[in-house]
């Protein structure tokens, strides 16, 4: 699978909020092996979306 700079930034969304359907994974997992660069932009929205949710998660609690 072929992925352009268009439809990248829509693929890596879906990836990061684990929205990325099973059959597109395998190929994609293997683009950001291809490209370390954006496997570490990837990792650090991952990590960011992470906290988001445990900042979240500890408002709503009080």
């Amino acid at each position: 699978m072929i992925f352009t700079t268009q439809g990248l930034a829509s693929h890596i969304c879906d990836y990061v909020e684990g929205r990325m359907a099973d059959t597109i994974r395998p190929a994609f997992e293997a683009f950001l092996a291809r490209n370390p660069d954006i496997r570490a932009q990837v990792d650090q929205a991952i990590a960011g979306r992470a906290w988001l949710l445990r900042f979240r998660t500890r408002l709503i609690a009080g």
